[in-house]
């Protein structure tokens, strides 16, 4: 069996993986957005994490998955839902099968 080679081709493929980078970075934007708002900004310009925030995200960094409450579970559920969805509607995009 031969090499597989993309119906995309190559520009295709650079293409899907600079938008899929571009949406990997708004996630990302958007977790430090939230991040943020829930810390305490200094005069200096710096903030600080409250102390029950990095108790609970301490916590959940680590504890495997399986181990999370589910309300935890559930965030995780629904963030990927949201990331499967921006990805589908990118490749459609891309595909031109809207």
């Amino acid at each position: 069996m031969g090499k597989r080679v993309s119906p995309l081709g190559k520009e295709g493929m650079v293409e899907i993986y600079e938008k899929l980078s571009a949406v990997q970075h708004e996630i990302w934007a958007h977790w430090m957005r939230y991040q943020f708002s829930l810390c305490e900004k200094q005069e200096d310009g710096s903030l600080v994490i409250p102390p029950r925030l990095v108790e609970i995200w301490v916590r959940r960094m680590n504890t495997p998955y399986r181990d999370l409450q589910e309300v935890e579970q559930n965030i995780a559920r629904d963030r990927v839902d949201k990331r499967l969805a921006a990805f589908a509607r990118l490749i459609l995009n891309i595909l031109d099968f809207s």
